[in-house]
């Protein structure tokens, strides 16, 4: 199936990076959860994105990981890749290998560094990725990213023929809609929200879809929320969202002290449904107390979530 024939947009999980006994990558889990995601009638797989560890996984391990997920994915389902690098010149190189394993479209975030640039430095960043890229790019913007991309810069960018959406995770909505108003009514281009807590007021203003990392321990609501609002049915949408809302609220929970408590709860959820049979992060030095599984494991009963 090409590129044309698949739907970019939806319900797009984000998927974790699972880690053996001595904490290296495992594709095999990989393989396993991406099947299974599938069966929940997902659009999309993202992988190797903030949420899959993707500063800590070389780009080896990366491409190990999109393999896996791809041989577990019908063709029929987009596979979204995270290329983010430090070099300019190796993202062209990440895009290429990313494609020879079933990559559909790669995921580019501004760089990763500690100082300001401007938004015309940004425009040909991203342009030069795009023109070397043989797989369609999909933008990343990060409110905890030091430079943000603009909603005009997006705009400009929108008009490059192989930019063809962007994930956006920002501190708030109006980002959102300023980028709906400025993109207008083109079908060329999709928006998807990356913050599930801002998933109604996106889907109202005109989005093209979800990408969150709770849709990947918990895919039913995302999924039926995605269908519900395409097929116009109000009472369901109105129905998975709640679900989706009332998941949100395990945000709250999580300790700020380190961003490893965040992929962590999302495996504890994966371990809890009976998906996964570890709960590892990358960071081996990272000990969550007995006190936060407790409440974690309560928080999931009260949501009765499922257990398989």
């Amino acid at each position: 199936m090409s590129n044309k024939e698949k739907r970019f947009g939806g319900a797009i999980p984000v998927l974790v990076t699972p880690y053996t006994e001595d904490h290296d990558v495992d594709p095999p889990v990989i393989e396993e959860l991406s099947a299974r995601l599938a069966r929940y009638d997902c659009d999309g797989l993202f992988v190797a994105g903030s949420t899959g560890d993707m500063p800590f996984l070389s780009i080896d391990e990366r491409v190990d990981l999109l393999r896996a997920a791809r041989k577990g994915l019908p063709d029929s389902v987009v596979l979204y890749g995270g290329i983010g690098d430090f070099a300019l010149k190796d993202h062209y190189v990440n895009a290429r290998r990313f494609a020879e394993v079933g990559v559909d479209a790669a995921v580019v975030m501004a760089p990763i560094i500690f100082f300001v640039i401007n938004q015309s430095e940004l425009y040909e960043y991203f342009r030069a990725i795009a023109d070397n890229s043989p797989i369609p790019i999909v933008l990343y913007h990060h409110m905890r990213v030091t430079t943000p991309i603009e909603p005009e810069t997006v705009l400009r960018l929108a008009d490059h023929p192989n930019i063809i959406g962007m994930k956006e995770t920002g501190a708030t909505v109006d980002r959102t809609y300023k980028m709906l108003e400025l993109l207008g009514k083109r079908d060329d281009f999709f928006i998807l929200q990356g913050r599930e807590a801002f998933l109604e007021e996106s889907y109202r203003a005109g989005t093209g879809g979800c990408v969150a990392a709770l849709a990947g321990p918990a895919p039913e609501p995302f999924v039926g929320m995605d269908h519900c609002w395409r097929d116009g049915d109000e009472e369901g949408f109105k129905k998975n969202l709640e679900m989706v809302n009332r998941l949100c609220g395990l945000f709250d929970i999580m300790p700020a002290d380190s961003f490893s408590y965040f992929t962590y709860t999302l495996k504890k959820m994966f371990e809890y449904r009976g998906w996964m049979d570890n709960s590892r992060v990358r960071t081996e030095g990272f000990n969550p107390p007995a006190e936060y599984d407790a409440l974690l494991k309560e928080k999931l009963e009260e949501l009765n979530f499922p257990k398989e």
